[in-house]
């Protein structure tokens, strides 16, 4: 009898073993092949809804400057954190970063105001950029940026315009004109970090319209950035797009100034200018807790 109980005790042990094993292997597989694949698409979903909220934002921007609305507070949310598997990983956070003087777009131009005739120097600028950091772990750790009026994404492999900023050309009897949009950020620099919505309050303190014709002198555009070759593509693209050809109509140069700041300019010649429109608008933004401040 004795042995049939060994017997019976050695079984018992071995199918616990067994189906021990069985759940190790099942665990190993869970976490090292479904588990980042699933936190893969939530990263990488996570980051899409980013992008749209962040061009909800310059629509709310874009809204208020073209009803010229300086009564009206807009909110926008941006969700901080991804998704997650609860009791097996957390939610990857993230970073909204507001910086009020960064990314720096100066537009420097004479020519005839278009009711009188008055020749007009021009030296308008505008700044500011917000943006939102993942240091994602499974998918790419990527950024999505507002600045200067267009939206971009970045990784570490490079940098796109994901939305064109409101810097247009439109070809008109031989010549191009030219519609620009400045914009300077008003606010308090801030960042915030976590996994929960933050709001993103924006508001137009001031706007002006300037309007040229019968240019005197090259139109130049500078951007100062950390993104200056989504910048150069674009802008090169749109010129060439309407026809005007390098070194002859426009041309550009890169350079890093004594700051370290990368800087972009494209001077296109006022022979190849029609009419030149420039608006300026201060947008004031707060991000999270607390009030819009004015500009």
């Amino acid at each position: 009898m004795r042995r049939i109980k060994d017997k019976d005790a050695q079984g018992a042990v071995i199918g616990t073993i067994m189906a021990l094993m069985v759940v190790i292997s099942f665990l190993a597989f869970f976490t090292e092949s479904y588990l980042p694949a699933a936190m893969y698409d939530m990263e990488s979903e996570h980051m899409f809804e980013v992008l749209g909220q962040f061009a909800s934002i310059r629509q709310d921007v874009d809204n208020l400057i073209l009803m010229e609305n300086t009564n009206t507070v807009l909110y926008s949310p941006v969700r901080m954190g991804s998704g997650n598997m609860p009791a097996f990983s957390s939610p990857t956070g993230g970073y909204l970063i507001f910086k009020p003087t960064e990314c720096v777009m100066n537009v420097m131009f004479r020519g005839e105001v278009e009711t009188g005739g008055v020749e007009q120097e021009v030296d308008l600028s505008g700044e500011g950029k917000l943006t939102f950091e993942a240091p994602n772990r499974y998918y790419i750790k990527e950024k999505v940026i507002y600045e200067g009026t267009g939206i971009l994404k970045a990784q570490s492999e490079g940098n796109v315009m994901h939305a064109p900023p409101r810097i247009h050309f439109n070809s008109y009897e031989g010549k191009v004109n030219v519609s620009i949009v400045l914009i300077t950020f008003s606010g308090a620099p801030k960042t915030i970090a976590g996994y929960d919505v933050v709001g993103i309050q924006t508001k137009l303190h001031f706007i002006n319209h300037f309007n040229y014709e019968n240019a005197t002198a090259p139109l130049n555009i500078t951007v100062q950035s950390d993104y200056t070759a989504s910048w150069e593509d674009y802008l090169s693209t749109e010129l060439i797009g309407h026809g005007l050809v390098e070194n002859t109509d426009w041309n550009r140069t890169h350079w890093t100034d004594s700051n370290g700041d990368d800087q972009l300019t494209f001077i296109v010649s006022n022979t190849a200018l029609g009419k030149v429109d420039i608006t300026t608008a201060v947008i004031g933004i707060n991000i999270g807790s607390g009030t819009v401040t004015q500009g």
